[in-house]
């Protein structure tokens, strides 16, 4: 089974590592929808279940950029940008704290 974990937002994308419930569901293997929309990770999940033989590959395969359905940032830019946003403690693990976001 393939669970992706898709955002309603207009803008973003989702990131696992950010908050505590993203990081369960990441966990339990539920898969980053990065930014795609909810439909364009339907559709893509109907296409790849459609074509690959197991579900690994349907997971793998569910983070590249098939038909421009995802930016172009990267899962190792994003885990990035998190790390710039909300820091690091000493052992790796990202600090849990609230983003300071600008209006």
């Amino acid at each position: 089974m393939v669970i992706v974990n898709c955002t309603q937002c207009l803008r973003g994308a989702v990131h696992p590592e950010a908050y505590e419930t993203g990081s369960t569901l990441s966990r339990a293997g539920v898969i980053s929808g990065l930014d795609m929309t909810v439909e364009a990770a339907l559709a893509k999940l109907f296409f790849l279940l459609g074509s690959e033989t197991s579900a690994e590959a349907v997971r793998r395969r569910m983070g590249e950029d098939l038909c421009g359905e995802l930016s172009r940032v990267a899962p190792r830019e994003i885990k990035t940008i998190i790390e710039k946003r909300y820091g690091e403690d000493r052992n790796g693990e990202a600090r849990k704290r609230q983003p300071k976001f600008q209006l």
